[in-house]
């Protein structure tokens, strides 16, 4: 007999007229079983598709849902509460690290209206990359029926972008592509899809024109602040990218960039003291055309040129090195434990890639003293002793960028050992130095077996 007007689970699914009397007459002609566990939607195409079959195999395998909010909007099968969840897991343990989404304003767009394609991309982008960055996977106790992963986050905001709405150059479209960029960096560290996000990011915001002074006249004070946060971090993050994959960059240098602060009252302001000591780093190497030097060296085989231009080289690299080291570390006013752990790596990294193109310089004209150079040991001791003052969550929060420079120093302490260059006296044991940098890698996000491995080739030559 029939249940009221009721149409069953697959009727409603390919949206076609329901007998409404179990098992119906569609059902029976395709072969499927007949279920009334979802609500009547409106009809719609008579075609029965491959992906049309498994959302209805998948409708018969969920109890019906009392919260309308939990369901599934048009755009793809992530309710907006399962969208909310990780926002908020990205506002409590990333926004230091990634301060350019105000978590509040998202979650308000998608409340509004679940369809808003822009909001309910970046809320899908940021999921993905929070996801991802922290190796956090389905969520089973929340509450919520979700078995969402980065991986099927990242498959739905490419779907989605795949659209004619997902196209516009706009902060939205900048800041999806960043996070999408962070997804996929954390999947396969320098890979094309990440540099590729990467690129896409700093070129929207090119077309937006965040590099000229210019478009920051007769902004609303919240988004001067959201522009230059971008702005900068876009710069740093490019850089960063650009060193660890030996690649160009596209920005324009720090110091023709509008700067930071805007001076206007910010609610946020605790996090930008840090954030700024996190840009100085990179603008100090910016200014001495480091970069420049340092992929003309990873270019030149046979290290860099000898001589005049040799000796200048290491003049300017100790020089940057002890700017480097005088950048203050204040435990008490560095920003969170989040913000220090970028701090700490970042600057220690720093030196070591300084110590590595000096050996370059070193090996060309080996007569030089080496004394000068601060070498990988007491980098590493150094970042040792810092680190271990800050939960090992701080470390992980950076996904597998903060790995990727503790393998860099790690690298560098085995390759000291063998060329003893910038080994000074110390009471320092470089095996202990080295168990340690081996452990943090061992232990970081579930352990990342791929640079322990190519750690354990490099100290075994």
């Amino acid at each position: 007999r029939k249940i009221g007007t009721r149409s069953c689970d697959a009727c409603k699914i390919r949206k076609v007229k329901c007998s409404q009397t179990p098992p119906c007459e569609r059902c029976v002609a395709i072969g499927i079983d007949c279920t009334f566990n979802k609500r009547q939607a409106t009809r719609g195409p008579w075609s029965l598709r491959q992906k049309t079959i498994e959302q209805i195999q998948e409708a018969q395998r969920t109890p019906a849902q009392d919260s309308v909010e939990g369901a599934a909007v048009a755009h793809g099968d992530i309710a907006v509460e399962s969208l909310v969840l990780r926002l908020c897991i990205y506002r409590l343990r990333l926004f230091p690290v990634w301060p350019i989404v105000a978590v509040e304003e998202v979650i308000a767009a998608l409340q509004r209206d679940p369809h808003d394609v822009e909001a309910r991309l970046l809320a899908i982008a940021v999921g993905a990359a929070t996801m991802a960055q922290l190796k956090l996977d389905r969520f089973q106790d929340t509450g919520i029926n979700d078995n969402a992963t980065a991986a099927s986050l990242g498959a739905d905001c490419h779907r989605i972008r795949g659209t004619p709405d997902g196209g516009a150059a706009n902060l939205n479209s900048i800041r999806t592509a960043f996070f999408l960029h962070i997804y996929h960096e954390n999947q396969q560290p320098g890979g094309t899809k990440s540099l590729l996000y990467l690129r896409e990011a700093i070129t929207l915001g090119q077309i937006m024109g965040l590099h000229r002074a210019s478009s920051y006249v007769s902004l609303s004070p919240a988004e001067d602040r959201l522009r230059r946060r971008l702005l900068w971090l876009l710069f740093v993050t490019e850089r960063g990218v650009a060193m660890l994959h030996k690649l160009p960059v596209v920005l324009q240098r720090a110091e023709r960039l509008p700067p930071l602060d805007s001076g206007s009252a910010d609610e946020e302001a605790h996090i930008l003291p840090a954030f700024k000591k996190l840009a100085n780093l990179f603008w100090i190497f910016d200014q001495s055309r480091a970069f420049d030097i340092l992929l003309e060296a990873a270019d030149n085989v046979g290290g860099m040129s000898s001589g005049a231009s040799s000796t200048l080289n290491r003049e300017m690299f100790d020089l940057l090195q002890q700017r480097l080291q005088d950048v203050p570390i204040d435990l008490a006013s560095s920003g969170n434990d989040v913000q220090k752990a970028d701090i700490f790596v970042t600057r220690q990294w720093m030196q070591v890639l300084l110590w590595r193109a000096a050996l370059c310089s070193w090996t060309a004209s080996p007569s030089t003293s080496s004394t000068a150079v601060t070498g990988p040991i007491q980098i590493a001791q150094e970042f040792l002793d810092l680190i271990c003052q800050l939960p090992h969550s701080a470390l992980e929060s950076h996904g597998s960028d903060i790995e990727l420079k503790v393998y860099e120093i790690a690298s560098a302490v085995a390759d000291s050992l063998e060329t003893r260059f910038g080994m000074a006296n110390t009471d320092l044991h470089p095996g202990d130095v080295l168990m340690r940098l081996q452990r943090i890698l061992a232990t970081s996000r579930g352990g990342n077996n791929k640079l322990l491995q190519l750690l354990a080739l490099r100290t075994s030559q």
